[in-house]
C-alpha cells in the first residue's frame, strides 16, 4: 500500500514547535527539576495528539532533560552534585581558552552593547528573564568568535543543562551583582584586547559561578540532589569532599583561581535520596 508523505511532512513543524516549547520551558526552569510531566496537560496545552508529545520527551530524554520510568511516570531530570562538578568542569576547559582565542575576532560595537546592559544591572537591576537572555548570549558570543561551529554544537548542548544550574544559582541577588561586575571586568578587556587577562577573568568568572551553584539554599526543596554512590564521597569523615571538586582543582590552580574545599556545602541536599530519581519509590527501577 501506498503511504502519503504529505501527513509526515505537514506534521514535522508541530512536532519541532512542541519539543522547542517544551525543551525552553525546562531550560528556563518553568518546568522545575524533579517535577512531573503529565501527557494529558501537554495534550491539552498544544492541542495535538499524543504523539508529537511522546516524540519530544523521547528526543529530551536523549539529551538528559527527562526522565521516563515505565509505570512510574516521566519527570523532568533533576540537576545532582556530579552534574555541576562536570558541567563546569568542561566549561573551565573551554571557556579561558576560547576567550583567548576570540579575543581579537570580536566585534567592539556588540561587546559594547553587552557592557552597557550589564553596567545599567549592576546600577538599578533588570528582570530574571532578560538578565539570563543576555547572561547566555554573551558567552554564546565569545564560543562563535572563535570561528569552529563544532565547538558551538557542543557548547550549546553544555549549556542546556548549564542554564538550569545558573537559573537557580543566579536568582540570589548577591550572585547576580557580582557577575555584572565579573561580565564588566571581561568585556573590558576583551575590548582592550587583552588575551591573557580575558582568559584569567573567564576562568575566575566561571569558577565564581560553579561555587555559587554548589551553595544553593534549597533547604526542603528537591531541585537538586546527590547521588548514594558518587565517587570520592568521603563517608568516613562525615564531609562533602567528593572527587569532582579534586578533579577541578587542578583546573583551578592552573588559572590561580581558589580551590574549591570541602567547606563548600550544598544545602538541602538529601544524601539518601538517587539522583535521577530522587525519593520517588526510593530507586530508580
Amino acid at each position: 500500500m501506498h503511504s502519503d508523505g504529505g501527513g509526515a511532512a505537514a506534521a514535522q513543524p508541530l512536532q519541532e514547535k512542541v519539543y522547542t516549547i517544551i525543551k525552553e520551558d525546562i531550560v528556563n526552569c518553568e518546568m522545575a527539576p524533579g517535577s512531573v510531566i503529565c501527557e494529558d496537560v501537554l495534550v491539552e496545552k498544544f492541542g495535538t495528539s499524543r504523539t508529537p508529545i511522546r516524540e519530544a520527551l523521547l528526543r529530551l530524554q536523549r539529551e538528559r532533560l527527562v526522565d521516563i520510568f515505565p509505570r512510574q511516570g516521566t519527570f523532568v531530570s533533576r540537576i545532582c552534585l556530579k552534574d555541576i562538578y562536570e558541567i563546569y568542569q568542561l566549561r573551565l576547559i573551554i571557556e579561558p581558552q576560547v576567550a583567548r582565542v576570540s579575543c581579537c575576532n570580536l566585534d567592539g560595537g556588540v561587546l559594547e552593547g553587552f557592557r552597557d546592559f550589564f553596567a545599567r544591572c549592576a546600577a538599578s537591576g533588570s528582570s530574571y528573564a532578560q538578565w539570563f537572555r543576555q547572561d547566555r548570549e554573551l558567552h554564546s558570543y565569545i564560543i562563535a568568535g572563535s570561528g569552529n561551529t563544532h565547538l558551538q554544537q557542543i557548547y550549546a548542548t553544555i549549556m542546556n543543562q548549564n542554564l538550569r544550574i545558573r537559573i537557580l544559582a543566579g536568582k540570589f541577588p548577591d550572585r547576580m551583582h557580582a557577575t555584572n561586575h565579573e561580565h564588566i571586568a571581561l568585556l573590558d578587556a576583551l575590548l582592550a584586547k587583552d588575551a591573557d587577562k580575558a582568559e584569567k577573568l573567564m576562568a575566575s568568572h566561571i569558577c565564581s559561578s560553579r561555587d555559587g551553584a554548589l551553595r544553593l539554599e534549597l533547604s526542603g526543596t528537591d531541585k537538586i540532589s546527590s547521588v548514594d554512590k558518587f565517587s570520592g564521597m568521603d563517608k568516613g569523615s562525615g564531609t562533602d569532599k567528593a572527587s569532582g571538586a579534586d578533579k577541578l582543582s587542578g583546573m583551578d590552580k592552573l588559572y590561580s583561581t581558589d580551590r574549591l574545599s570541602g567547606r563548600d556545602k550544598v544545602s538541602g541536599v538529601d544524601k539518601g535520596k538517587n539522583c535521577r530519581f530522587g525519593n520517588r519509590n526510593g530507586s530508580r527501577k
